[in-house]
């Protein structure tokens, strides 16, 4: 694996890590912002990712995770080490 391909390996992990954090901060940020405004009395439970449907589901869960699964994938291919070419004798 050379110099470059670390580099690239190192800051694609960082994004993907970076991205599911703000996902998940997004999310909670998002559904607690509904509970506020939606019900005045304050006995709001918000739904879960897997409780939810429509627009709600694809805004919130698909994709985003959709992003974030290519994101790993990008991550994981990265990090797989090619054996070198010169190495084979």
């Amino acid at each position: 694996m050379s110099t470059l391909q670390k580099v690239m390996a190192i800051i694609m992990t960082l994004v993907t890590v970076c991205f599911g954090g703000l996902w998940a901060l997004g999310y909670m940020y998002t559904m607690a912002m509904a509970c506020a405004f939606g019900n005045p009395s304050g006995n709001c439970s918000p739904p879960l990712p897997w409780q939810m449907h429509g627009e709600d589901l694809q805004i919130f869960v698909l994709v985003p995770g959709a992003i974030f699964l290519g994101l790993l994938g990008v991550t994981i291919l990265l990090w797989r080490s090619k054996p070198d070419a010169d190495s084979e004798t």
